[in-house]
């Protein structure tokens, strides 16, 4: 009987704890990044491993946002594990895709530098406006294409997961081409999409960067 009555409590003080690194999306983003260490692990030898782990990890992106709305456990911290989890892996792969198509490797290159460095900046300038999420707030003065990218969360989901699924078929072709050459037809009908979103982050970025120059000019303001 004191078995039954022990895992209810061990929710309901996660659900009432006041420390955001027990937070239940929090916990969901730790075990994102556990299956993510195991993906980059096996990287380049165990391709159905380490596509399977970094299916699952992505997909519980998704249940940590989830979690986070439903039961009011949105945090900073939370954000930022998001957003590093998500370029930490996509970085992780593009860097194993530019060993196996050395060729390519300045471009995919560029693709995890864009990636990296235009969503930091946009999300170092959300902690500084004081929100708890890069995805959210966005001014009515950005472009249509910006504001809709991230307040539809239908076609952010879409665009991100074409954009994995890009990179995944092109990491897949290269231990199987699969029935009919599926992955490689699959990376052609991404690679649109991929470089959409390659163009979407460097809008972010600039503009991010005009916010932050704003932000500067009003402190310096003050201070004259």
């Amino acid at each position: 009987m004191s078995g039954s009555n022990q895992e209810p409590c061990s929710l309901d003080c996660l659900l009432k704890t006041k420390n955001v690194f027990l937070f239940i999306p929090n916990l969901i983003g730790c075990t994102r990044i556990f299956l993510l260490i195991i993906s980059i692990a096996v990287m380049q030898s165990h391709y159905i491993l380490c596509a399977t782990c970094y299916g699952l990890s992505a997909a519980l992106d998704m249940v940590d946002g989830y979690a986070a709305r439903k039961f009011n456990q949105c945090s900073r911290l939370g954000a930022l594990l998001d957003m590093l989890t998500d370029r930490c892996g996509t970085m992780a792969l593009v860097f194993t895709l530019g060993i196996f198509y050395p060729s390519y490797s300045f471009f995919l290159s560029l693709s995890s530098i864009i990636d990296i460095s235009m969503h930091w900046i946009h999300c170092h300038v959300s902690v500084v406006r004081g929100q708890t999420s890069h995805k959210s707030g966005m001014d009515k003065s950005l472009p249509f294409i910006l504001r809709f990218y991230y307040e539809n969360k239908t076609f952010l989901t879409y665009m991100c997961f074409m954009n994995e699924a890009f990179y995944g078929s092109l990491y897949v072709s290269y231990f199987t081409s699969g029935y009919f050459y599926f992955f490689y037809i699959a990376a052609a009908v991404t690679f649109p999409f991929a470089l959409l979103k390659s163009g979407l982050a460097l809008l972010q970025g600039y503009y991010a960067a005009l916010e932050v120059v704003q932000i500067d000019s009003q402190e310096r303001n003050k201070n004259s």
